[in-house]
């Protein structure tokens, strides 16, 4: 099953009925790479704009010779036309779109909210655009501490939680794929504590690297299985060692710890 056959099989379940699920998290994460320039608004005090609405002005405009605006995937006109047609979806609202590109400070950042009929809050990321400048953003993140979206990523958090508090509170939910995976697991584990409690879920979909012994939330109900599992196998091989023992190495095929291990220690480049 793919997302367009998912949006065949469960489109018609509208959220309230059918909480979200991880194949949701998917499709938002792909809604987050239309072209919203001019239709969803940036800021957060104008009135939100469903994606039904939204939807129908980019397929508009992306067939509109001389506009600029094209899909990012190629599969985009089809699950845009599938969006149209499942009710789960087309009822979501949509504001507080950005859309950054600045060659200067080399960050490319792109993020949305959405409203769920429910009273709940979806921050979404996107990832990598086709731009040199996300492409530079992405290596200076294999050497630098911090890179500009991932603190454009946290502004935006505290701004869109802000918001959603004085007019819909509820509960947070934040998703992201490839890079913009990076950047929700960054926003939500350095985000105020009055945020922090709001958040429900942080769904990094194929996002680079982890934030290691991070913890988002003051019971650490996220669970980040990685940080755990390196720390037990590290306290295994302290022990062997003491015993005078070979140390235990766990590879990807040897089970899901080392599944983990190798996903945050290598990202499984090996």
């Amino acid at each position: 099953m793919n997302i367009i056959s998912y949006l065949e099989w469960r489109g018609d379940i509208g959220i309230a009925r059918l909480p979200l699920c991880e194949a949701d998290y998917a499709v938002i994460g792909c809604c987050s790479y239309f072209p919203y320039d001019g239709i969803v608004p940036e800021t957060f005090e104008a009135q939100p704009v469903s994606l039904w609405n939204a939807v129908c002005r980019i397929k508009e405009l992306v067939d509109l010779e001389g506009d600029g605006r094209s899909f990012h995937y190629r599969e985009d006109d089809e699950m845009t036309q599938k969006l149209l047609n499942s009710p789960r979806f087309t009822g979501l609202q949509l504001i507080g779109y950005r859309n950054i590109i600045d060659e200067e400070k080399q960050e490319q950042f792109s993020a949305i909210t959405m409203l769920l009929p429910n009273r709940q809050t979806v921050i979404t990321f996107r990832g990598t655009d086709r731009t040199l400048t996300g492409w530079k953003e992405d290596f200076n993140m294999l050497y630098l501490e911090d890179v500009p979206s991932q603190k454009e990523a946290l502004n935006y958090l505290e701004e869109s939680a802000a918001f959603s508090s004085e007019h819909y509170g509820g509960d947070i939910y934040i998703c992201g794929h490839s890079k913009g995976g990076n950047l929700a697991m960054y926003s939500a584990a350095y985000c105020s504590d009055e945020v922090k409690r709001r958040i429900k879920a942080v769904v990094s979909l194929d996002g680079p690297g982890e934030l290691n012994g991070c913890r988002c939330f003051p019971d650490g109900s996220p669970g980040y299985e990685a940080a755990a599992a390196q720390g037990l196998v590290a306290g295994i091989n302290a022990a062997l060692k003491l015993l005078g023992r070979p140390p235990l190495i766990l590879r990807r095929s040897d089970g899901y710890i080392g599944t983990l291990i190798d996903d945050l220690v290598t990202k499984g480049t090996e």
